[in-house]
């Protein structure tokens, strides 16, 4: 049975940079505080390390095969922290206090009203 791979084909026709912002807009939300926008950061870091690899690691060509241990011990590493970094971002979200998270911007002022003449 075929499947349908048109997401697919729209997220390798994009460059890494693209969708690293992408992400980085739709995992911080409008209202994020410093330390989510802080674990954002790293989540997209480290998702941009591990897809690094695994294109570097996908290459059998180059290297000896100790290289290739190297190589995937290092890919290995780099999933277990950008899973770690998800984690922690999730966690942070499932624990913070719904009242010390911002849920709108905020207004210090009311804006005014116009006079009628």
């Amino acid at each position: 049975m075929p499947r349908d791979t048109s997401v697919n084909r729209s997220a390798v026709s994009r460059s890494p940079n693209s969708l690293a912002w992408s992400m980085q807009v739709e995992l911080a939300g409008e209202h994020a505080t410093r330390m989510e926008r802080l674990l954002v950061d790293l989540v997209i870091a480290c998702w941009l390390e591990a897809k690094y690899l695994e294109s570097v690691s996908a290459d059998p060509g180059r290297g000896s095969l100790e290289v290739a241990g190297f190589r995937l011990k290092h890919l290995e590493s780099a999933q277990k922290r950008y899973l770690g970094a998800l984690k922690t971002l999730t966690s942070l979200r499932a624990l913070a206090p719904a009242g010390l998270t911002p849920g709108q911007a905020l207004r210090l002022h009311k804006e005014p009203e116009c006079q009628r003449a």
